[in-house]
């Protein structure tokens, strides 16, 4: 798995954009990589680019991933974090489709988009 992080600043979105299997770890190491740039410049939108990629996470690790992403807000700082989240996929996946279930159910936004553009304007919209 490897991942690039791009920064959108007119909108205030950070796009990260994974390519090959993507695992629980290697998830929380993107989130650890891009903490300092969510804490300075304040930025809660996420466009998680997943054109390129498969989520290799099993049942478990979907519910805990919640739980990693709420901790490192608090380590940050940000304890009263309201994140949007949208998920760029290319076809139906009933793993993200649990997922962003999951997300919701929680408290987060987060939704599924098959076009970026679109998913870039309804994460900029608030």
């Amino acid at each position: 798995m490897s991942a690039a992080i791009h920064i959108h600043e007119q909108l205030r979105i950070v796009e990260i954009v994974f390519h090959g299997a993507i695992s629980i770890h290697e998830i929380s190491q993107i989130r650890m990589n891009i903490s300092k740039i969510v804490y300075e410049k304040k930025y809660h939108k996420f466009l998680s680019n997943l054109l390129d990629a498969e989520l290799e996470l099993d049942v478990t690790e979907i519910t805990e991933l919640p739980n990693r992403i709420e901790e490192l807000a608090i380590m940050m700082g940000d304890e009263k974090y309201k994140k949007r989240g949208a998920i760029l996929i290319k076809k139906e996946d009933k793993k993200i489709e649990f997922l962003v279930a999951y997300f919701n159910n929680r408290g987060l936004e987060v939704k599924i988009f098959y076009d970026k553009e679109e998913a870039k304007e309804w994460l900029s919209k608030e």
